[in-house]
């Protein structure tokens, strides 16, 4: 049906995806947005899976709070 489509990329933008000319207009926290964004339910499940997977070991031998600042770092340096 026309006017039903979605366009991913502006949707992501408006939920936070790093643009850098909204960032330079002072919305910073589109450096940390982007990490909690996903492109599809594949993306989102592959995702999902590999932090259950890998995520409960790193956070049982580093415990909870270096694993969080793992895993926000790792997030904001692939920004």
């Amino acid at each position: 049906m026309p006017g039903l489509k979605v366009d991913a990329t502006s949707l992501l933008i408006d939920f936070g995806a790093k643009e850098n000319a909204l960032i330079m207009m002072g919305e910073y926290w589109r450096f940390l947005t982007p990490v909690f964004l996903h492109n599809g339910i594949t993306h989102l499940a592959v995702n999902s899976y590999s932090l259950y997977i890998l995520g409960t070991t790193v956070e049982r031998l580093m415990g909870r709070g270096r694993f969080l600042f793992i895993y926000i770092m790792a997030g904001l340096w692939a920004v």
